[in-house]
């Protein structure tokens, strides 16, 4: 994995781990240099109107808060937008 950080990084290439789930996984990833992360521990799959809402928040969440704490407000505005 090492290696392959490495050389993508000699390339002017970003890195992007997938499927990372714990945070074991992103801090040995974190440390190699890896650029971004991508998985579960980010976040859960969702729809795309619920997605808008968390991109505009992710600054606020921790790494590993499920999309499902959004509150039913913010869905609510996400699926039926200003009414």
């Amino acid at each position: 994995v090492n290696a392959v950080i490495n050389l993508a990084h000699v390339l002017d290439l970003t890195v992007v781990a997938e499927g990372v789930e714990t945070d074991g996984q992103q801090q040995v990833l974190r440390g190699l240099g890896c650029d971004e992360l991508q998985g579960f521990l980010v976040a859960k799959p969702m729809p795309a109107n619920t997605l808008s809402i968390w991109m505009s928040r992710r600054e606020m969440i921790e790494p590993g808060e499920l999309p499902s704490e959004l509150s039913s407000a913010d869905l609510k505005q996400a699926a039926f937008g200003a009414l």
